[in-house]
């Protein structure tokens, strides 16, 4: 619902009013049948109605309260039965009602019940015959005889309704909702700028107007705050008019269940039902549920027992009955439960954020001048979440900048009260010690983490914790992300870590940088932490970071500066500073970790400490260390318990002095360690699942007990520049099901039968994923580069070439793919293309082509391309073809909003199409990327190509060419490329 609409309430545009509706009617006629029904319904609908008999006291002079009634009601309902026009009363009555139309602001709205509106209109029928009778009564007031007849004409041209031949009770139904509709009226408050919902609303409202049995819940969920009830409240409000049957029950989990149970029962049925129990109160509550058409909002439900005591079972439910229900726990239902709707509210993006923001913070759309840097701060600290960005918006509307920059410094460190009451509302509610201990861990040490590995390290602690970071899931607590990392909103994050600095006493979690560095000084008890974070860059880079524009930020950040400068004062080691790499980084003594006997987590990134480590925390799960200043570990450091090591950047040269013993150690992370040379004997690491050596520039060596590794799932040696050869005991590695040699440009061979792994692992290689037996084929066909993987494997699928957003991609091929350009880069004249074909193959030996024609058809011209000329081999399951095409002055042009359509053939039976992708390449963005391919047959240009297909893709250096072919006639060139001993098999 936009903002608009809701800043005019019926209350503003009925200003004065003492009644919602009027009722006017001739009593003989109808008074004690159709508008009696009619003023009953309308009263059980909550509407404010008049009705003379009902309304005006004995003894007072009915002519003077009747007009004050017409005055004072919004609406007007004219009931026109056959012998209306023979009361003057009635006519009087009208006429005064049309008069005020006239002149004000009111809706009058005709019902014809018994007859036509043209007898009313133009007199005729009854209507004639009793104007015959008010002419020779009123002969000598014929200007009011005349007013009646003008009242009539009015009232009979507008919009009315009509009984003709239908039944009284859902016309009854049909005036209230019109009625209803009018008034606008609404059962809860929304907030005037209700802003980045409409969508959503819209897609609930469709929803209820289905009468369909099929669908009867509908479940809204997500973080608190997020506007979940706030949503509900607006399609109540537009809604439930619409229904016979209404009730919304609030702050659901807070409230006791028999107490719900009477409300419900009252809401829907109009009176008190005495209920002594929640046995009792179900079957009244189905009894109530099953003849009657009803809308139900439970909000806030936690628990599933909660939701069965109000609504049971879905056959309970009426026809066309909706229960929408708002939840932080997305496992309140699981997917064969209910037949329903799951609607997951999402945060605000940037834009919506800011506008909601500013009208809060300014009483208008857009942040005001001088308050514009500031007001982005503060959105990015809400992070999308309508409650923060309502509360701090208000709380800082009309102060000046120093409150805002008091605020903003106190945002940093503490959360808002008012938001952290109503997120801590969800780990209030997790069952037992184990989850919210769970959660607080994830929220101060584990947020943003690969899932995976977070899974090992709280393992490591208390086995399940897959099952506890599902149970957080579904409270809407943390979310794993499209990168498959654990993903907790920044505010949610900010809850937790206020609640465990609350706790701290009984049980430390220390992720503040200056809370550790002050622990690390040992000024600070630490006999009950159980983790601590520190990282120095991150430590220096926040208390001496380079000055930004505005003088308020110079001033805070000098502030800053002079106190962290009188931390380095009174230093533990004669205040000495460490030069090199971590300059000005404190020496600190590691007497810190003699009270450090129960922690767990402990980060201690670009840290340097004095003294000896015979005291180093035995009992630690995660040791995260980047830029450790060793040139390797001392065997003294006892890390038996351990379960993951990251030793990013470091400057260790040879990994231990002699042979570790990490028995549970399940990933190793030495990542960017450029000194490293050779890696560790790998006999002591039994359980490890993950080497990372990512980087290591300088290593030329794989210990050969790498292959006791049984369990080793991936190794990832990505840019190992320097190493030669992988050792043959690799070929052990059983479990093994990544290999990444990206960028291993020395590597002359794997020594290792991967081919023993029988299609189920991974190899990449410099951008491609492919099964473990595999093929690649690079040619150039008349200037056009072709890179193509062939895959051997019946089982599975091959992983394929990243196909990122702007790739546009057609599923199930059929003949040919159309769409309209619709380019990112519209300002970019495009000057080429990359093709993705994906087809299934035939498992026999041979070559096919496939033509393709891209067809620009709002010019009307075509591109023929060459034909991709595909050679196989035994066993091929399926390929996949990436070609790169660069437009030339004779090419058709494509520009955006152009209509274009593909069309793959292939040559013969042997190729099928699956999948077919085009990606535009723009004159800007493409020149890293485009291939300037030309036509040549010289033997000289060769090696020109060869150099193009390693630019484009590194895959010669990890292959070893089997077979390379040309035909001059047809500018064709191409090398097939194969793992070491596989060159006889494929070929």
């Amino acid at each position: 619902m936009a903002a608009g609409k809701y800043q005019e309430s019926y209350s503003s545009r009925f200003p004065n009013c003492k009644y919602q509706v009027l009722l006017s009617f001739r009593g003989e006629d109808t008074r004690k049948n159709f508008t009696d029904h009619l003023y009953t319904a309308l009263v059980q609908a909550g509407i404010h109605t008049f009705r003379d008999d009902n309304e005006i006291r004995r003894g007072e002079n009915i002519d003077f309260e009747l007009q004050k009634a017409i005055q004072q009601s919004k609406i007007s309902i004219i009931v026109f039965s056959k012998d209306y026009a023979s009361s003057r009363w009635c006519l009087d009555e009208l006429a005064m009602i049309m008069e005020r139309k006239r002149n004000a602001d009111c809706i009058v709205l005709p019902v014809f019940y018994d007859v036509d509106p043209s007898q009313v209109g133009r007199q005729t029928g009854s209507f004639s015959a009793a104007f015959v009778e008010h002419e020779k009564s009123f002969n000598e007031e014929m200007e009011r005889v005349n007013g009646w007849r003008i009242a009539l004409k009015e009232v009979a041209d507008l919009a009315g309704m009509v009984l003709g031949d239908g039944y009284e009770a859902p016309f009854v139904q049909s005036i209230v909702e019109k009625v209803l509709k009018n008034l606008d009226q609404k059962m809860f408050h929304v907030p005037p700028h209700f802003i980045g919902r409409d969508p959503l609303v819209q897609d609930i409202n469709s929803w209820l107007q289905d009468g369909s049995h099929g669908a009867a819940i509908a479940l809204l969920y997500g973080i608190g705050g997020v506007g979940k009830t706030t949503i509900a409240k607006s399609v109540f409000n537009q809604n439930f008019y619409k229904f016979e049957g209404k009730s919304f029950l609030s702050n659901f989990r807070s409230k006791d269940i028999v107490c719900l149970q009477r409300q419900l029962l009252f809401d829907i049925l109009n009176k008190t039902v005495e209920i002594n129990d929640s046995d009792e109160g179900i079957l009244k509550i189905k009894d109530a549920l099953c003849c009657r058409r009803t809308i139900i909002v439970l909000d806030d439900v936690d628990k599933r027992d909660q939701f069965n005591k109000i609504v049971g079972m879905q056959t309970w439910l009426c026809k066309g009955s909706k229960i929408i229900v708002t939840t932080r726990n997305k496992g309140l239902f699981s997917a064969n439960d209910i037949e329903g709707v799951r609607c997951k509210v999402e945060p605000l993006d940037d834009e919506k954020s800011i506008e909601l923001f500013s009208w809060n913070a300014f009483g208008q759309a857009d942040p005001v001048d001088g308050f514009v840097e500031d007001s982005w701060r503060i959105v990015h600290h809400c992070n999308g979440l309508p409650l923060a960005l309502g509360v701090i918006g208000s709380s800082l509307s009309g102060k000046g900048r120093e409150i805002w920059e008091s605020a903003l410094q106190q945002m940093e460190v503490i959360p808002n009260f008012e938001v952290h009451k109503v997120l801590r509302i969800s780990y209030d509610f997790l069952d037992g010690d184990y989850l919210k201990n769970l959660f607080l861990d994830i929220a101060c040490f584990i947020n943003g983490m690969d899932v995976d590995d977070a899974v090992r390290i709280l393992d490591g602690l208390d086995k399940g914790a897959r099952f506890g970071i599902d149970n957080l899931i579904d409270r809407c607590l943390i979310e794993i992300n499209n990168d498959k990392r654990l993903w907790m909103h920044q505010l949610v994050r900010a809850m937790g870590r206020e609640i465990a600095r609350q706790e701290s006493p009984k049980c430390q979690r220390i992720w503040r940088h200056e809370d550790a560095f002050t622990v690390l000084k040992g000024t600070t008890d630490a006999e009950n932490l159980r983790g601590l974070t520190i990282d120095m860059h991150a430590l220096m880079e926040d208390n001496y970071a380079k000055v930004v524009c505005t003088d308020s930020m110079v001033c805070r950040k000098r502030r800053r500066l002079n106190f962290f400068q009188q931390w380095l004062s009174d230093f533990s080691y004669e205040g000495k500073l460490q030069t090199g790499q971590t300059s000005l980084f404190p020496i600190l003594s590691t007497n810190a970790f003699r009270k450090m006997i129960d922690v767990t987590f402990l980060q201690l990134n670009y840290t340097n400490f004095h003294g000896s480590f015979e005291h180093f925390p035995r009992n630690l799960i995660w040791l995260c260390w980047h830029g450790l200043s060793w040139s390797s570990i001392p065997n003294h450091v006892c890390l038996e318990k351990l379960v993951v090591l990251d030793l990013s950047r470091s400057c260790l040269v040879d990994s231990w002095k002699g042979k570790p013993f990490l028995p549970k150690l399940k990933i190793l992370d030495l990542r960017h360690s450029q000194d490293l040379i050779r890696t560790p004997d790998f006999s002591g690491l039994p359980a490890l699942e993950k080497l990372i050596l990512e980087d290591c520039i300088r290593l030329v060596q794989i210990n050969e007990s790498i292959g006791d590794l049984q369990r080793l799932l991936i190794l990832n040696l990505r840019n190992c520049t320097s190493l030669m050869e992988l050792p043959e005991e690799m070929s052990r590695l059983n479990s093994l099901q990544e290999l990444v040699l990206d960028g291993c440009s020395n590597l002359n061979s794997l020594n290792m039968e991967l081919e023993h792994h029988q299609g189920r692992k991974l190899l990449q290689s410099d951008g491609i994923v492919a099964n473990i037996v595999l093929m690649v084929q690079i040619s150039f066909v008349d200037g056009t580069f072709n890179v193509a993987v062939y895959v051997f494997d019946e089982d599975e699928m091959l992983r394929g070439f990243h196909v990122e957003d702007k790739w546009l991609i057609q599923n199930e091929f059929v003949d040919n793919f159309s769409f309209k350009i619709s380019s990112s880069s519209p300002a970019h004249r495009i000057c080429g293309f990359n093709l993705f074909i994906s087809c299934v193959t035939s498992a026999y030996r041979g070559f096919s082509n496939v033509h393709i024609e891209i067809r620009n058809n709002t010019s009307g011209r075509s591109l023929l391309c060459q034909s991709v000329v595909i050679q196989y081999a035994r066993g091929v399951r399926e390929i996949q073809s990436l070609m790169h095409t660069k437009l030339g002055g004779n090419d058709p042009t494509f520009d955006n909003g152009d209509d274009v359509s593909i069309s793959v053939r292939p040559r013969g039976p042997a190729i099928q199409i699956r999948t077919v992708g085009v990606q535009w390449l723009h004159e800007d963005e493409g020149k890293d990327e485009v291939i300037n391919a030309h036509n040549s047959s010289d033997d000289d240009d060769d090696a020109a190509h060869v150099d193009k297909v390693e630019i484009a893709s590194h895959i010669v250096r990890n292959y070893n060419c089997a077979l390379h072919g040309k035909r001059r006639a047809r500018n064709f060139t191409f090398w097939n490329f194969a793992k070491k001993g596989l060159e006889l098999v494929l070929f």
